[in-house]
């Protein structure tokens, strides 16, 4: 059975303190597997900073093994640890371990090149897009860019039969490895990574299925302060399924006048302000995020275009690169603070409110939080509208 958060962070701060006061508190080996039990907990809103202080003290373990585990988890350490720690374990005395060092480096190296190539490719897609523009006009920009959307679909649609058959056989096989009894540390923090590893890959291929699935918009008038709190209602479960964050700590505030109504699409407008709605809790799931004073607020105006929503946060917003990579809400691209995420939350958000003729946009300022803005037409049409 995996401990509970409270109970993780309780045993982790006990070993801090004891390893603090006398670095042979504890035997090598078990040190050895505290390090290696810390994968997941580097990526865990409550217990990630006690994990990073244990990483920054067992740098400098007398045991070249504990070394040579702690430099095998420089990957995951955010920038300013991963900055400290770098340079000292790569000019280690031991070979092993600056060799391990030098592999994690390449590791995470490469992951940033990766990343790199895929923003290019988004902002030459953006200039090429805007290039068709000045040339042919707006029309012929809307146009390609529902080409490119409808290109994505399909992409996604054309892996989910693979990746369900992939998903079918690991979840049998990781059934029997379960099964068998794993003991130590690293053996229990292995069994728990595995399973949720297995669950965060069947959260992706469902959020792909309702990326790929076409969309059929059978309108009806909804009264949106209904829609929006069976949203909020929808998000709360699932932050709660998830543990991402601790819906009970977040003040929520909706302020939607009771006469505003939309014609939509009932079920898909739901599961849009949902997504919208969820990623706004998770913004307080970064170690980094305010620990008081939390708060989202739900607002819509009306005007005579439409209606206008806002979801707003007051969590940790996005840096400017940040920014780049998630503000364009490009199907796939995970948001690294949040370990649950599968990159396709607001795609599939923006994507439903898109096919009833109304707009998503994000606004974020890092350290501020972040704003969805959402826009539907006073008569919802669909996209070529």
């Amino acid at each position: 059975m995996d401990m509970p958060d409270h109970e993780d962070h309780q045993s982790l701060t006990a070993i801090l303190a004891a390893l603090r006061a006398s670095p042979d508190a504890l035997p090598w080996h078990q040190r050895v597997e505290i390090v290696e039990g810390l994968h997941d907990r580097l990526a865990s809103p409550t217990v990630a900073l006690t994990a990073q202080a244990l990483v920054e003290l067992l740098v400098s373990d007398p045991k070249p093994e504990v070394r040579q585990a702690v430099a095998k988890l420089l990957p995951l350490l955010p920038d300013e640890v991963y900055s400290r720690l770098r340079p000292r374990l790569e000019q280690d005395d031991n070979a092993l371990v600056r060799r391990s060092a030098e592999r994690a480096v390449e590791k995470r190296q490469r992951a940033e090149r990766l990343s790199a190539e895929v923003l290019f490719g988004i902002d030459h897609v953006h200039e090429q897009l805007k290039a068709i523009g000045n040339r042919y006009g707006e029309p012929a920009t809307r146009q390609a860019w529902r080409l490119c959307e409808r290109y994505s679909e399909l992409l996604v649609g054309s892996m989910l039969h693979d990746l369900r058959s992939i998903l079918t056989h690991l979840k049998s096989s990781a059934k029997s490895l379960l099964a068998e009894e794993l003991v130590g540390t690293a053996g229990k923090s292995s069994s728990k990574r595995l399973r949720e590893d297995i669950e965060h890959l069947e959260r992706t291929v469902a959020d792909m299925e309702q990326f790929a699935e076409p969309l059929e918009i059978q309108k009806g008038r909804e009264n949106l302060l209904t829609l929006v709190r069976a949203a909020h209602d929808m998000a709360v479960s699932s932050v709660h399924a998830n543990g991402e964050a601790d819906a009970a700590t977040v003040e929520v505030r909706i302020d939607i006048p009771e006469r505003i109504t939309v014609d939509v699409a009932r079920h898909h407008v739901v599961a849009a302000l949902a997504n919208a709605i969820k990623n706004a809790y998770e913004a307080f799931a970064s170690p980094l995020a305010r620990t008081d004073g939390r708060r989202i607020t739900i607002t819509a105006l009306e005007a005579d275009a439409g209606v206008e929503m806002r979801i707003g946060d007051n969590g940790i917003g996005f840096s400017q690169e940040e920014a780049k990579a998630v503000l364009p809400l490009t199907p796939g691209r995970r948001n690294k603070t949040k370990r649950n995420s599968t990159g396709y939350g607001l795609p599939n958000a923006m994507r439903k409110i898109k096919a009833h003729g109304g707009t998503m946009t994000l606004e974020s300022n890092e350290g501020c939080g972040t704003t969805v803005i959402i826009r539907l037409p006073a008569s919802a049409g669909g996209p070529n509208a």
